[in-house]
C-alpha cells in the first residue's frame, strides 16, 4: 500500500488554497467549453479557452499563466486531483509530508528534499536570451534553492537555464 500524502500550504491561509483550487476548475470548464459548471465570475466571462489565453499572454498574467498551464499539462485529471488536494489538506505543517509554498513564503525554513518548478520562467519566454532573468528573480531562485538541506529537484528548463547562465555547474542537483 502507497504511503498516504498530507499537504500543507503556505500561501494566504486555507481561502487562497480554496479559491486557487476553484480557478483551476473553472479554467479546466472553460477548456472543455462546459460554461455551466464556471463559478468563477472574471473566467466566466472569456468566451473561450483561447481568449482565456490570449488574454493572460498579453497582460503577462502571472496569477492566470501558471494555472492555465496547469489545465492545459493535467487535463481530464484536474477535478480528481483538486479534490485530492483539499481531501488531504493539514493545518499544522509538522503533519504534512508535502508542503506547497512559494519562493517568498519559505523565506527561513528547510526542508530535507525542495523540488522547484519553472514556472517563473514563463513570463520570461518573449526573451530572445535566457540569461536575461533579472537580479531580483535570480535572488529569489537562491532563496528557494537554500531551503533544500538534503536534495534539490529542479525541472529541466530551469536546470538548463541556470547551467547557459553559467550560473549553476553542480551535477548533483537533479532533474524531476
Amino acid at each position: 500500500m502507497s504511503e498516504q500524502l498530507f499537504f500543507h500550504y503556505i500561501f494566504q491561509g486555507r481561502k487562497y488554497l480554496v479559491d486557487l483550487l476553484t480557478t483551476v476548475e473553472a479554467i479546466y470548464s472553460l477548456f472543455c467549453k462546459d460554461g455551466k459548471k464556471i463559478k468563477n465570475s472574471f473566467i466566466k466571462k472569456f468566451g473561450s479557452f483561447d481568449a482565456l489565453r490570449e488574454y493572460a499572454n498579453d497582460a503577462q498574467d502571472s496569477e492566470l499563466l501558471p494555472r492555465i498551464q496547469i489545465v492545459e499539462t493535467h487535463g481530464s485529471k484536474i477535478h480528481e486531483y483538486c479534490e485530492r488536494i483539499r481531501k488531504r489538506f493539514v493545518t499544522n505543517i509538522k503533519t504534512a509530508n508535502v508542503v506547497l509554498t512559494t519562493a517568498h513564503k519559505a523565506k527561513g525554513l528547510e526542508f530535507d528534499t525542495v523540488k522547484l518548478t519553472d514556472d517563473f520562467l514563463n513570463s520570461r519566454e518573449s526573451s530572445p536570451n535566457t540569461g536575461d532573468l533579472l537580479e531580483d528573480e535570480l535572488n529569489l531562485l537562491y532563496v528557494a534553492m537554500t531551503r533544500a538541506k538534503k536534495r534539490l529537484w529542479m525541472k529541466p528548463a530551469l536546470l538548463k537555464t541556470l547551467q547557459e547562465m553559467g550560473v549553476l555547474q553542480d551535477t548533483a542537483i537533479m532533474e524531476w
